[in-house]
């Protein structure tokens, strides 16, 4: 759930992959591979899962090909054309726990617009002025907005836009209105900030604002902003950013900066904390959370340790793990050749995650793991 900045013309490719059949190594662990992604920069591709873990939703680029929108259906292997507009790059960032409504941002010529994909519509929240007006890329090509994350029922949505003379700011959209998240008591008005995540129910927001005090955590509800705090004193300019929050308002995720580095971490009714990382992983490393299930019981991200980087797992009874490693010890699932690189989310019962990483052949592509 990342900001993007303006690209040349390249193309992207919407992957919706329903009702993957998986080959089991056990009885209670699969790893698919979901196809070659194209690019072997990770910023080029996002992917999406369902609450339930069954449909996964890619963005990709592909250097080679030009431009199309692709739907592919594990079940019958086929690619099915699918088009949302001509000429245009879409970037899928998130869909409603149904798969019914997806959100992102479509790259043309008008600029970079925040969308909404719903019963076959294409609806456009353009961006918000100075004085907080609506402005559309039909009236004005200079808007910019992305659309990041999308409530369980797809009725809100959030992101940020960027406003002339302040940056980039902080919206909720509902009822076909953008409203702009205002700041942190205290902070100036002209602050800027963004929005990562919203909870199930559209009443939690969470993302990031740049206020006196640095980079910092915020919790937006009840139309007031809060800030979540740091891991060290904040006289020493430290950074925080949440990425996710959990379904259900409980645990917010991402990551602070400490004496040691970038943490992971999380926010729940007790405060901030630092990920406990396993042994395998260590404490002398650099590690940020991206996603997490719907009760904030299972955190999924990335980490770099003594020159070894991956993909972690993280629970209250067993800390930050090793995704290959954990399959490995605990499903005897080896991943011979394979690479993780990169996680983009996890499903809402915990038990899939979607992320990317390198083949044997050393070939970028989306992996989906399953685990029960």
């Amino acid at each position: 759930m990342k900001t993007e900045k303006r690209a040349q013309t390249v193309l992207t490719t919407l992957l919706i992959l329903v009702g993957i059949p998986m080959v089991a190594a056990t009885q209670t662990a699969s790893f698919k591979p979901l196809g070659i992604i194209h690019s072997s920069n990770p910023k080029n591709c996002t992917y999406v899962i369902s609450t339930d873990g069954l449909t996964v939703l890619g963005s990709v680029l592909d250097e080679e090909s030009g431009y199309k929108v692709q739907q592919w259906q594990y079940d019958t292997t086929s690619i099915v054309p699918i088009s949302f507009q001509p000429d245009q790059e879409y970037r899928v960032l998130a869909m409603s726990g149904d798969t019914s409504v997806v959100v992102g941002f479509v790259t043309a010529a008008t600029g970079i617009e925040a969308f909404v994909f719903k019963n076959n519509r294409m609806t456009y929240l353009g961006g918000l002025d100075t004085d907080s007006k609506p402005v559309l890329s039909s009236s004005n090509p200079n808007v910019y907005s992305l659309a990041t994350a999308v409530s369980n029922d797809g009725s809100v949505v959030v992101g940020h836009y960027f406003a002339s003379g302040i940056g980039q700011r902080a919206f909720r959209w509902q009822n076909g209105r953008m409203t702009d998240l205002g700041t942190i008591p205290g902070e100036p008005e002209g602050c800027q900030s963004f929005a990562t995540d919203v909870s199930a129910d559209g009443s939690l927001v969470v993302g990031s604002f740049f206020g006196s005090k640095g980079h910092q955590a915020f919790l937006w509800q009840n139309g007031t902003m809060a800030g979540l705090g740091y891991l060290i004193d904040s006289s020493y300019k430290p950074e925080s950013h949440a990425a996710a929050i959990a379904a259900n308002g409980s645990v917010v995720v991402g990551h602070g900066t400490t004496f040691k580095g970038r943490r992971a971490c999380r926010w729940d009714n007790t405060g901030i904390s630092v990920l406990r990382a396993s042994e395998s992983i260590g404490e002398d490393h650099l590690s940020e959370a991206i996603d997490v299930s719907a009760d904030g019981s299972v955190i999924v991200g990335h980490y770099l340790s003594s020159g070894r980087s991956g993909v972690f797992i993280w629970d209250a009874a067993n800390g930050m793990r090793d995704l290959s490693d954990l399959l490995k010890d605990d499903y005897k699932l080896e991943l011979k050749g394979w690479r993780l690189d990169k996680v983009f989310a996890v499903s809402g019962d915990g038990k899939a995650i979607v992320g990317g990483g390198s083949d044997p052949e050393d070939v970028p592509q989306a992996w989906l793991i399953t685990i029960s």
